[in-house]
């Protein structure tokens, strides 16, 4: 099932970034999917599950927007012919301190 999701561009498999393939993680990247769990009635369980609601939409809206024109931003910036690996913002949990 993840498979297919991926395929249809409703879910993006990634590694974090300093992971090996066995951190393997998956992010909700359909426009009409996230809404729908943000935003309709009677979808708070889903919501809960799927949408980590701590994070600020405004944020979350523009690393989908960078992660979906990746290519693009590259040639932008002269850096398509590098070898680069996306990843998303993340902070480890570290000394008592809650991470992001």
């Amino acid at each position: 099932m993840l498979d297919a999701l991926e395929r249809g561009d409703f879910i993006l498999r990634y590694v974090p970034f300093g992971k090996g393939e066995r951190e393997t993680h998956y992010k909700l990247i359909d426009p009409f999917c996230i809404f729908s769990l943000k935003r309709v009635k009677g979808n708070e369980a889903k919501r809960n599950y799927f949408v980590n609601s701590g994070n600020s939409p405004v944020g979350l809206a523009f690393e989908n927007l960078c992660l979906n024109h990746l290519g693009q931003i590259e040639r932008k910036l002269g850096i398509s012919g590098i070898q680069t690996q996306a990843s998303f913002f993340a902070s480890p949990k570290e000394d008592g301190h809650p991470g992001a």
